[in-house]
């Protein structure tokens, strides 16, 4: 099971999805309106991996650079994450910024929760220092689960990514009927 980054800075199960809108109407200079909405996902970008045993249910989680195991050779630890940064480089090359990391992992289990800190961690004390605060990587905690199971669900998941929606900017297209103003969506 291929979890993690390489050295190149890949990362598994890397996905890009792309949206893209055309407005049939035409804009006030007679030409056609497009607009499109990036969405990227990939593996946590650090060193890690998952034992297959098929006889757990859920394979535990392992940092190569913590727990050491017999076969792996430490020139495989990345301490000053130049991985985890060419990763990052790459996601500002192909889409400039702002980047914003909303980690999905599930916060209440042990066996994830050393690598959500982790990667907390390095995106926020390491590679944000590093960066001019316009670049900064905005990093949200956003454990599905448990947020389902609250009242406000998914109320509470409109109000972690609406600030990000303000500042990267959202196309709606509803055709407004000739009576009805209820049709606009406000963001």
């Amino acid at each position: 099971m291929r979890r993690g980054i390489d050295h190149e800075g890949n990362v598994a199960n890397f996905v890009e999805t792309e949206q893209i809108v055309y407005d049939i109407n035409k804009s006030f200079d007679d030409k056609p309106v497009f607009s499109s909405f990036v969405i990227v996902r990939g593996s946590i970008p650090l060193f890690w991996t998952q034992d297959p045993n098929l006889l757990k249910g859920k394979p535990e989680i392992e940092r190569k650079d913590i727990k050491v195991l017999i076969f792996l050779v430490l020139t495989s630890v990345d301490t000053k994450y130049l991985a985890t940064k060419r990763h990052f480089s790459e996601l500002f090359e192909r889409y400039s910024y702002p980047v914003y990391c909303i980690n999905l992992t599930k916060q209440k289990y042990m066996r994830e929760r050393p690598l959500a800190d982790q990667y907390m961690h390095v995106t926020n004390e390491i590679l944000n220092r590093e960066l001019p605060p316009g670049m900064r990587i905005n990093y949200v905690n956003f454990d599905w689960k448990i947020k389902k199971k609250e009242g406000c669900f998914p109320i509470n998941l409109w109000s972690t990514v609406k600030p990000f929606i303000k500042r990267t900017g959202f196309f709606t297209c509803n055709r407004i009927r000739r009576y009805d103003t209820n049709s606009q969506i406000e963001v």
